[in-house]
């Protein structure tokens, strides 16, 4: 590790990658030491192989490498953008997390995804709340208004 790497370290700086591609994870881990992964749904589509397929390769990789555990290596995980209900989130969250103790499990900042996300962190499971800025989020969601000031949660801790 660099001198400056160690410098960014010590002020908390991370490096994540954002793909769903295990190659690439690999030799940018290998290569720039990245500090985690983040994934969605299209990063997912575009690696070619199904979304267990994905998560398997990811949950292997992690032990491969000796860094079990999102405070190592945290993998940001989406649920199904099109959930809406709390129960639907939580229950695909929960089954997300059972595949490896590094995934951070995504979740759309709706209505359900908040309620979802604070259920989620009583049972210990660490999540991050995702908003979407697009036209489309309007026409799949006409009920939903954003909030009219930034939500604030706490997701890593």
């Amino acid at each position: 590790m660099t001198k400056y790497k160690m410098y960014l370290k010590r002020i908390i700086m991370k490096y994540f990658l954002d793909s769903a591609k295990i190659d690439e994870i690999r030799e940018a881990y290998e290569t720039f030491g990245i500090d985690g992964v983040t994934t969605n749904p299209n990063h997912i589509m575009k690696s070619g192989k199904p979304f267990k397929v994905v998560l398997k390769e990811l949950a292997d990789f992690v032990k491969e490498k000796g860094i079990v555990g999102w405070e190592k290596f945290p993998i940001s995980v989406e649920t199904n953008p099109h959930l809406e209900k709390a129960d639907e989130i939580i229950a695909m969250a929960e089954d997300i997390a059972k595949i490896s103790p590094n995934f951070v499990i995504k979740i759309p900042c709706i209505p359900g995804g908040i309620e979802a996300a604070k259920k989620l962190e009583e049972k210990g499971i660490i999540t991050n709340l995702t908003l979407a800025f697009s036209p489309s989020i309007k026409r799949r969601r006409p009920h939903f208004t954003p909030p009219p000031r930034p939500v604030l949660f706490r997701s890593l801790g």
